[in-house]
């Protein structure tokens, strides 16, 4: 009688040939796949590269269909895990900083007219993104506490606020982010410190106190962004109004 070498089981079994060290496949199934991942624990460097290798060979070999059934796959899982996929991009792109910025500084180069024809379309058809990203952004550079709004935020904020200025409460007006505690004071941005104005009223208040009593929507239904991860690495300053 003889006993399954997987620690996990350590049945006793009866050998049907001289080699057989587990009790059933299951268990031969499951120590070669310890047995690979103590290999990649000890050897993490060989296997990246074994594993690029072999995407490599299966890029070659794998036909259309199947390529685009694995991106779906991961697709799906980008769609289903948004932070974790956020995470992931973002630890990888500070990891290959530099090799990064000249990939795309190589590619922006060979393809310069399609990129910022991309870039156009990108902004024209997500306006509300860019106006969010760019205010995020500023935040940031003031050292904001808080740097959460996001622009599912903002639609939400606009139709509480019914689409008037919160100050001379016109409508039918190009509405601007506005902070009721300036960030260049020390304000947030973040849904209890912001009101839709128009630019008049915005030009107006500058970087002082609010043009008349507001009542900031203090609760929302669409989430609040993530922590603002800008990719740059210029010098922050504070001297940023409103």
């Amino acid at each position: 009688m003889n006993i399954c070498k997987l620690e996990s089981c350590q049945k006793p079994f009866e050998k049907i040939h001289k080699r057989q060290s587990y009790c059933s496949p299951e268990c031969s199934k499951e120590a070669q796949k310890q047995a690979s991942y103590a290999w990649k624990s000890r050897n993490p460097d060989k296997a990246r590269e074994a594993q690029r290798i072999a995407k490599r060979k299966h890029r070659q070999t794998a036909t259309p269909e199947q390529l685009e059934k694995e991106r779906e796959v991961v697709r799906q899982w980008r769609k289903d895990n948004p932070e974790k996929s956020r995470d992931n991009a973002s630890a990888y792109y500070f990891k290959h900083q530099e090799a990064g910025k000249a990939n795309r500084k190589r590619y922006r180069a060979i393809h310069l007219s399609k990129s910022k024809q991309k870039v156009r379309e990108w902004q024209k058809n997500n306006p509300d993104r860019v106006q969010q990203h760019s205010a995020r952004r500023r935040a940031w550079k003031a050292t904001a506490p808080i740097n959460d709004f996001s622009a599912e935020q903002w639609q939400e904020l606009l139709r509480a606020f019914e689409n008037a200025c919160a100050y001379c409460e016109l409508k039918n007006l190009k509405l601007t982010v506005d902070h009721i505690t300036p960030l260049s004071k020390g304000g947030s941005h973040t849904l209890h410190n912001i009101v839709p104005v128009c630019k008049s009223c915005n030009s107006t208040k500058h970087d002082g106190p609010p043009l008349k009593p507001v009542q900031p929507l203090l609760l929302t239904i669409a989430k609040p962004n993530s922590t603002f991860r800008p990719r740059t690495n210029r010098p922050i300053s504070n001297q940023i109004p409103c």
